[in-house]
């Protein structure tokens, strides 16, 4: 939840749409939105569950909805200025729900951290949409969209990297059911990006490295990942390598099907998990480094998704930016205001500390595809990281009507055949747990930021 105070209210013209509105993340979003004064739609395909959801929100519309029926979803989006999909698999609900907002001409958010997904999804529409007027963003979530603006962040003045790496640190992982399923449909379908090209990645490659983290988190032993971050990332920031990284302990409990899923530790239904992302830029012997730390992988996704559709909304985009097509939001927002805006995320840059172990590109006859020209990011004013408030619909903010750059990666041309997914390294190294105290701007939520040490 954003427990900023901005005073400026009048949203009175403006619905969301949220589809999968009983969904584990959506009772956030729905949180959010609602506290930041925008009117609610809500739809899923149970209708006993949609009438509970009815009687939870009786300030929101509700409709019984699915991807099946397309009249039922144009319902839903009926007299809405953006809808977001929260619906997993997404790989069966993104495509509907893009329709949906195109014949509606309204905006689309979705919050997959399905690789395949995001790469199908950017590939399949980038080009279609460019000239639509409408902003798709995809993948805007805790996967995908978050790292894509630290990445963007770090990148700053640069408008071209060597190496942008991302390195993730959860002190524990209780996935939904949502989050197992999505796991067992990307099976042997991810991809990296290696030598400015998308490659086959097979997790039979990996071999535990170690990464430094920010202190007092340190060095953790971490497992290489195919991440939505890697497709959001190359999209736009000009990288011949797009790294992400995960420490172990969530990885041991995603492995194991008895680890249960997330339960609430405080009244807002928020978990007591604790995560870091850590962003790593090179260029030559240079070095820019961007982390954030936060709580509950699940319910930070609804400040940020909602911090981009009313920005959406109110025009506030990058001057001169991008502002139609499938995008990522480092493309869309100017990426310190937008990170600084949200009250559940602590973000600072830092002293880079040695990288991963560089492997190998993978090789071989499998074809790969060239990751394109990139969007030059503006250089950041500050390095000052003070709170500028959330963001509300203002009828005198006005739309900017700058034309877009040219279009940034252009989709691949041919599939790419990708090895079957082989089992996660299965050892888990015995460590000890410390507390790292937590943030200035987090402790209203009463918690502290507990990671693996194996110091």
């Amino acid at each position: 939840m954003n427990t900023n105070t901005d005073t400026n209210t009048n949203t009175a013209q403006q619905t969301v749409a949220i589809f999968g509105a009983y969904g584990h993340t959506a009772r956030f979003l729905i949180e959010e939105f609602h506290e930041r004064g925008l009117g609610l739609s809500l739809g899923g395909r149970d209708p006993v569950r949609m009438t509970a959801l009815a009687e939870a929100h009786p300030y929101a519309r509700t409709h019984v909805a699915t991807v099946d029926e397309s009249a039922s979803l144009d319902a839903l989006v009926a007299g809405a200025a953006l809808v977001v999909n929260a619906a997993g698999p997404f790989g069966d609900t993104t495509g509907p729900l893009i329709e949906a907002a195109l014949r509606a001409g309204i905006h689309y958010i979705d919050i997959t951290g399905e690789q395949p997904v995001t790469r199908h999804d950017f590939e399949t529409y980038r080009e279609p949409l460019a000239a639509s007027g409408l902003l798709f963003l995809p993948a805007l979530g805790f996967f995908g969209g978050l790292p894509d603006l630290l990445a963007t962040a770090a990148m700053g003045d640069w408008a071209a990297a060597d190496d942008i790496t991302v390195a993730f640190a959860l002190d524990s992982w209780h996935p939904t059911p949502g989050t197992r399923k999505a796991g067992a449909r990307s099976a042997g379908k991810r991809v990296t990006v290696s030598g400015g090209r998308l490659v086959p990645f097979d997790y039979s490659q990996d071999l535990p490295t170690d990464w430094d983290f920010p202190a007092p988190v340190g060095k953790q032993p971490v497992h290489a990942l195919g991440t939505a971050d890697q497709i959001t990332i190359s999209r736009h920031l000009k990288s011949p390598e797009v790294r992400a990284f995960m420490n172990e302990a969530p990885l041991a409990d995603l492995r194991d099907p008895h680890t249960p899923a997330p339960t609430a530790a405080s009244d807002g239904g928020r978990s007591a998990q604790s995560w870091l992302i850590d962003v790593v830029v090179t260029r030559g012997a240079e070095r820019r480094a961007v982390s954030a730390v936060g709580r509950d992988i699940y319910a930070v996704t609804a400040p940020v998704v909602a911090e981009a559709a009313v920005r959406i909304l109110a025009g506030r985009t990058l001057p001169g930016g991008t502002g139609s097509g499938m995008r990522a939001p480092g493309e869309v927002f100017d990426a310190e205001d937008f990170l600084s805006s949200i009250a559940d995320i602590t973000w600072s840059r830092r002293p880079a500390g040695r990288p991963a172990m560089r492997r190998d590109s993978p090789t071989g006859s499998t074809p790969a595809h060239t990751v394109g020209e990139t969007y030059a990011v503006p250089e950041a004013p500050s390095t000052s990281h003070a709170r500028t408030g959330r963001t509300l619909i203002s009828p005198s903010t006005g739309t900017s009507n700058d034309e877009p750059p040219s279009s940034g990666v252009k989709a691949p041309e041919q599939d790419v055949d990708v090895p079957a997914l082989a089992t996660v390294l299965s050892y888990v190294r015995q460590s000890a747990s410390v507390t790292v105290p937590g943030s200035p701007h987090s402790a209203a939520r009463g918690s502290a930021v507990k990671f693996i040490s194996t110091t």
